[in-house]
């Protein structure tokens, strides 16, 4: 049976002890279910948390790897530039 089909037929009950009991029954169900939720609200809360720092560690690795790949394509393009610059002279000292 649903807590709140419960509490509805509660409010039915004649104002007596048995009454009073098993209304404060209720309140105790619906205090666990609130620390219940508020449990798993922390614990989604946290996983978020977790997730948002792992893809923030994602992003400064991928931004780690753009920076080392611009570097090393500078270096490849400097040595293309000195080799196509020195070639013709390295071509005549063959010939």
């Amino acid at each position: 049976v649903d807590i709140v089909d419960q509490i509805n037929a509660s409010l039915g009950l004649p104002p007596t002890y048995a009454t009073l009991v098993a209304r404060a029954q209720l309140a105790q169900q619906c205090c666990a279910m609130s620390r219940d939720q508020a449990r798993t609200c922390e614990q989604l809360v946290h996983d978020q948390h977790l997730q948002q720092q792992g893809w923030a560690a994602v992003v400064a690795n991928l931004e780690d790897i753009v920076h080392s790949f611009q570097s090393k394509a500078e270096s490849t393009q400097q040595s293309l530039m000195q080799y196509l610059e020195g070639r013709d002279q390295i071509m005549e000292l063959l010939n």
